[in-house]
C-alpha cells in the first residue's frame, strides 16, 4: 500500500515539476517575442 502511495508522488511531482517548467518557458517565449517586437517597425 505505501508503495502505491510513494509511486503517485513520484509521478505528482515529476507532472508538477513539467508544468512549472513548461510555464517558465512559454512565460521566457512570449517575453523574448514581444521584447523583440518592441524593435520592429
Amino acid at each position: 500500500m505505501s508503495d502505491e502511495i510513494t509511486n503517485v508522488g513520484k509521478k505528482g511531482y515529476c507532472l508538477m515539476w513539467g508544468i512549472i517548467g513548461f510555464l517558465l518557458f512559454l512565460v521566457l517565449v512570449l517575453y523574448i517575442y514581444f521584447y523583440n517586437g518592441k524593435f520592429l517597425p
